[in-house]
Order: structure tokens, then sequence, then C-alpha cells
């Protein structure tokens, strides 16, 4: 039975296959009734298949297009920069020590080279090794220290731990449930 508010078959293709829907022609269609609502989401999901091929084609067609032109005219897409360009870090392996070996040379030239300029501004900078050994020692016997109190700390903790255990074993065996 046709209602005043159905739209025809016709009409119905025409709406659907030339363009987006307001929410209102949307809204008349779901009142259609749940089969107009099936075909008019079948039609749609259709059209955008159809409109998705379509793009896909236009890709593969430009691409083609594309490799086309390259192979005609290479000499049009060369690289940004010359072949003097293509590799600049480059490494001869061949003397690849002799090469680390001037690393470590400039290296310690330039070590060297901050430590005369140091020097007058922080006296402790040149013999930074033979303190490092003088104060070992000391090192040892605060870390000796700190191990005792960390120690201590534990053991203070693990009697504390036991006490409230035991305080809670007799509080819940003395009480009833």
């Amino acid at each position: 039975m046709a209602t005043s508010t159905e739209v025809p078959a016709d009409d119905l293709l025409d709406l659907l296959r030339n363009g987006p829907l307001t929410e209102a022609q949307a809204r008349e269609i779901v009142a259609q009734g749940p089969e107009v609502a099936v075909f008019a989401i079948l039609e749609l999901s259709k059209r955008l298949a159809e409109q998705q091929a379509r793009t896909v084609q236009q890709a593969v067609e430009a691409q083609r297009k594309l490799a086309e032109q390259f192979a005609s005219s290479p000499e049009q897409f060369t690289a940004p920069f010359g072949p003097e360009f293509a590799r600049p870090f480059d490494v001869n392996f061949d003397n690849i020590e002799k090469h680390h070996e001037a690393i470590r040379n400039m290296m310690e030239e330039r070590h060297n080279s901050f430590a005369r300029i140091a020097d007058p501004f922080r006296p402790d900078f040149a013999g930074r090794e033979t303190l490092r050994d003088d104060r070992r020692p000391q090192a040892e016997s605060q870390r000796e220290e700190m191990m005792k109190r960390v120690e201590e700390q534990r053991k203070a903790s693990q009697e504390r731990h036991a006490t409230l255990r035991q305080r809670f074993e007799e509080r819940r065996i003395n009480r009833e449930i």
C-alpha cells in the first residue's frame, strides 16, 4: 500500500544517483520501511564502489602516463644533486685503521689543548687521575658505612614487620567471626 510520503521507485533511484542526500531525504527513505532503506543503502554502496573504481583507474592512468613520459625523456627527471653528491659520506675501508688512528690523535690533541686552557682556572683538572686514586679509600669507607646503616635499617624494619604480624595474628585468633 502506497502512502502519501512514499517516493516512487524511479524518483528514489534518481535521488540516490544524483548526489548526497539531505537529512530530510534520508529520514523520508527510512520512514518508508526497512526494505526501502536496505535498497537505498545497497544503491549508495554500489555508487561508492563505482566511484572508488574510477578513482583507482585514474590513478593507474596517471602513473602510466608518468612512466611513459619518464621513458621518453629521462633527463627531465634527474636528481637534484649531481653525481658528486650522490654519496657524500663514503668511507674508504681500505685504510680504516689509519683513519681511526687519525681520529684518536685528533681527540687526544683536543683534550690536551683543553687541559692547557683549563689548568689556570681549575687546578684540580690536570691531576684528576691522581686525585681519583687518592679519594678511592675514602669513598670505599663511606660506602661501607652506608651499607652498615642500610643493613641496620633493614633489620629494624624486619623486626617491626614481625611484631606487627604477630599482633595481627593474635587479634585474628582472639576475634570470633
